[in-house]
């Protein structure tokens, strides 16, 4: 089992810095590296919102993102998704990536 301290610096070093899921060479990062339904939706949405495009990540634009599909909206609700992204974006360096990937 992944530390979920491990899973929140990913997710928040990947929402500062969307441009390290081009660094295929160095990361892999899938689905399955996320354990709950919760995490998957998240890394899907910065996942999706980078490959579409977005330069920089921000919680609206993941909550937008998940608010297409009800079932991920709901899960992202009753996590408490917008406070969870405002803690792992506070906490998260993107400088210590690497050591957490």
């Amino acid at each position: 089992m992944v530390d979920k301290e491990v899973i929140q610096q990913v997710l928040g070093s990947l929402m500062k810095c969307p441009r390290l899921l081009n660094e295929v060479d160095k990361y892999n990062l899938t689905l399955s590296d996320f354990s709950s339904k919760f995490e998957k939706y998240i890394f899907s949405a910065i996942h999706g919102l980078y490959f579409n495009g977005a330069e920089s990540i921000q919680i609206i634009d993941i909550e937008n993102y998940l608010s297409t599909n009800p079932i991920a909206k709901n899960t992202f609700e009753s996590n408490n998704g917008i406070e969870y992204l405002q803690d792992i974006e506070e906490f998260s360096k993107v400088e210590n990536f690497q050591y957490y990937y």
